[in-house]
């Protein structure tokens, strides 16, 4: 199971967060300068780990985790 954004918000908006759910499992995601990452595409951290690509890989492990988006470049 994975997830992925497409951020589609105002132009105006630094930056946003979404406390996402996966079955007992709440991961906790900041997206800085959506505008830019729409243009210049995403690095991805999860738990402070760099991802490669942009899909966050999901597991049901009953703990919290962050992820960090940023725009590349």
């Amino acid at each position: 199971d994975t997830l992925r954004f497409e951020p589609c918000v105002p132009e105006s908006w630094p930056e946003f967060r979404v406390r996402y759910r996966f079955g007992g499992t709440t991961y906790a995601l900041l997206m800085e300068h959506p505008a830019a990452i729409r243009r210049h595409g995403a690095i991805v951290t999860l738990d402070g780990v760099r991802l490669d690509g942009d899909t966050i890989p999901l597991r049901d492990d009953g703990l919290p985790h962050a992820v960090l988006i940023t725009p590349r470049g």
